[in-house]
C-alpha cells in the first residue's frame, strides 16, 4: 500500500502535503453556509466551486474544526483537507467528493460492482463516448477521501486510471480593447511604432480564399457575452447559446460579476462584417457562445466540452490555468483526443483552440535560460500506468 500522500493528474504522479491554511466543506444549505461562517474559529470562508467552500483557520484549529463539522448531524458537512505540490506553496488543490475511474477494457459488470462496493463508492454516471469511464462518489463507508481512495485503486490491476474530480480554477487571457478595423494589427501589420509589418495572421490574405460560411459554427467558451452588439447580429449568427454558470441558455454578462470578457474575444474571432465597428477573422461564421464562470470541476469541464465539441466544428477558449501546476485530468485528456478525432456535428472533428497566456513562457524552446518556470513540479518524473505507486 503506498506510505506517502500523492495525486495521479494525467500522466503525472504528483507527491503531496497538506495545505497548513485552509480545507474544505461541502455545505449545501444557505443555514449551513451561514452557521459556518459565524463560528468563532471560522477566520474565512470562501466559494470555490458549487457547493465547495475553503475555511481557513489556524493551523493548530485545523483538524478539530473539521471533526466538529463532519460529526454535525444539522449540518450534513463533508470535509476535506486542502493539498499543495510539495515545495509548492503556489498550487492548490481542491477536492469534492466525486472521482473519475476508468477500468481496462474486457473488465466484467461483476468486477467493477466488487470494487466499487469494496472501497464505498457509489456510481453516479458513465461518460458515454469514453468506454469504461465513471464518474463515482466517495461514499463515508470509504473511510478515506477521495485523494487516498485514488491512491488505493491504482493499485487495482483492473484500473486504467482513478483520479480525484478536481476543481479547476481558470483566468482570461488578453482582453482586446481597439474597435476599429484600421487598427486591427492582429489582422493587417505594417511597419509603425511597436509594430512590425508580418507580425499578423494573414487574415486579409484569407479573405481573398474565404471569409467563413454560416455552416461553420465556432464555439466561443469564456465568461459572459453581449449578444445585442451589433457585430453578433445577422441572420442565422448565433446558435445553440449555452449558460453554464446560471444553467440557462442567456450568456449574458453580469455586471456584477464584471464577465465582460467574451464580448471582446467572440469580436475576435467572429465578428460581423457589416461596415462599422471591428471585424472578426472569420465574420462568415456562425458564433455559439458558452458561458461558464472560469471555474469548474474536472466533470463540469467535461459537460461543456462534450455539449460545444459535438455541435462546434471550432472551439476557442481565450482562457487557461492560473499559473499553478494543473496538469490535465486523464478525462479530459481522452476527452480532448475524441472530439478533435469525432465531434464537430458532422462527426469528422472539432478543432480546439486555446490562447498561450500571457506569461512570455517559450512554448517550443524548454530549454529556454531566460524564462524561469514558477514551480518546482516540473522536476517529477511521470510514469506509466503500471510504474505508479
Amino acid at each position: 500500500m503506498p506510505t506517502s500522500t500523492h495525486l495521479y493528474r494525467g500522466q503525472h504522479r504528483i507527491p503531496l502535503e497538506k495545505e497548513a491554511d485552509f480545507f474544505t466543506a461541502i455545505l449545501s444549505t444557505p443555514n449551513a453556509i451561514q452557521e459556518v461562517n459565524e463560528m468563532k474559529e471560522v477566520q474565512t470562508l470562501k466559494r470555490v466551486f458549487d457547493n465547495v467552500y475553503k475555511i481557513r483557520t489556524r493551523d493548530f484549529e485545523q483538524d478539530d474544526m473539521m471533526s466538529i463539522l463532519r460529526n454535525s448531524q444539522r449540518l450534513e458537512c463533508v470535509c476535506h483537507h486542502a493539498y499543495r505540490p510539495v515545495g509548492d506553496p503556489g498550487t492548490r488543490y481542491y477536492l469534492t467528493d466525486k472521482i473519475i475511474l476508468g477500468f481496462e477494457a474486457k473488465i466484467s459488470l461483476k468486477q467493477k460492482e466488487s470494487i466499487l462496493a469494496g472501497h464505498g463508492l457509489k456510481y453516479l454516471k458513465a461518460y458515454s463516448a469514453l468506454p469504461d469511464v465513471y464518474l463515482l462518489e466517495v461514499t463515508a463507508s470509504a473511510g478515506k477521501n477521495p485523494l487516498k481512495v485514488c491512491m488505493d485503486l491504482v493499485e487495482l490491476a483492473a484500473v486504467r486510471f482513478a483520479e480525484p474530480n478536481l476543481i479547476n480554477r481558470y483566468e482570461s487571457f488578453h482582453r482586446p480593447t481597439d474597435d476599429i478595423f484600421s487598427l486591427q494589427w492582429h489582422l493587417q501589420s505594417s511597419n509603425d511604432i511597436e509594430l512590425v509589418e508580418g507580425a499578423d495572421v494573414a487574415a486579409i490574405q484569407a479573405w481573398d480564399i474565404e471569409k467563413g460560411q454560416r455552416d461553420i459554427i465556432v464555439g466561443i467558451l469564456d465568461d459572459g457575452f453581449d449578444l445585442s452588439h451589433p457585430d453578433f447580429q445577422g441572420a442565422g449568427k448565433i446558435v445553440g447559446a449555452r449558460d453554464f454558470a446560471d444553467n440557462d441558455n442567456l450568456p449574458d454578462p453580469s455586471a456584477r460579476a464584471g464577465d465582460f470578457h467574451g464580448t471582446p474575444v467572440a469580436g475576435v474571432a467572429i465578428g460581423e462584417e457589416n461596415g462599422a465597428g471591428i471585424v472578426g477573422a472569420a465574420p462568415g461564421c456562425a458564433f455559439m457562445p458558452i458561458r461558464f464562470d472560469l471555474r469548474a470541476d474536472d466533470n463540469l469541464m467535461f459537460e461543456i466540452f462534450e455539449y460545444v465539441g459535438r455541435r462546434a466544428h471550432i472551439m476557442s477558449n481565450s482562457w487557461g490555468p492560473v499559473p499553478v501546476f494543473a496538469p490535465l485530468s486523464t478525462l479530459q485528456y481522452e476527452q480532448l483526443i475524441d472530439l478533435t478525432e469525432t465531434g464537430g456535428p458532422d462527426g469528422k472533428g472539432c478543432t480546439i483552440l486555446f490562447a498561450a497566456g500571457n506569461y512570455n513562457a517559450p512554448l517550443f524552446d524548454m530549454e529556454n535560460q531566460g524564462f524561469e518556470w514558477r514551480h518546482p513540479c516540473l522536476l517529477y518524473t511521470s510514469p506509466s500506468p503500471r510504474d505508479r505507486g
